[in-house]
């Protein structure tokens, strides 16, 4: 998407970028438990409550901004419940994503190269790599947050 200085649309002055590859109607809820499990800090999990009843007061802001009743269309204890329900789901993808980023460039193998159906290809990408300390580090502190926080 493109923001212009003028209605001729000559000369752009920003630009943002869509990733439509895991696009589906579904609740919001799993944007936000994907984003807080990959990317978020500890102290953010540690408060991730008030972070969560933020993100609904802003969503309700919105909601209403666009002409609906966010009470009607998707009230709290629908979001809080969904959130039981999906919260689980950054948690699982942050066992792919947060290797990826942790892992170096020559670490990380072409998702075209990697054969699912055989094994190897599998467990290799899963291999050792430089920043695996963190990784598990990380991963223990995310699996105790889900589990005492009753998402698992």
């Amino acid at each position: 998407m493109f923001a212009y200085t003028n209605e001729d649309h000559e000369n752009p002055i920003d630009i943002a970028l869509i990733d439509w590859q895991l696009l589906r109607e579904a609740s919001p809820v799993f944007d936000i438990s994907f984003f807080v499990y990959t990317i978020a800090a500890p102290e953010v999990l540690d408060n991730l409550t008030q972070y969560l009843d933020f993100y609904y007061q802003h969503l309700s802001e919105t909601i209403s901004e666009l002409g609906s009743n966010p009470d009607v269309l998707y009230p709290k204890s629908v979001f809080d419940q969904e959130w039981k329900q999906h919260g689980k789901y950054g948690f699982g993808m942050a066992f792919i994503s947060v290797r990826m980023m942790l892992a170096g460039n020559d670490e990380v193998m072409k998702m075209e190269e990697i054969n699912l159906a055989n094994t190897e290809d599998v467990s290799k990408m899963y291999a050792k790599f430089k920043k695996q300390k963190e990784f598990i580090a990380r991963m223990k502190f995310l699996a105790k947050h889900v589990i005492k926080n009753n998402l698992l």
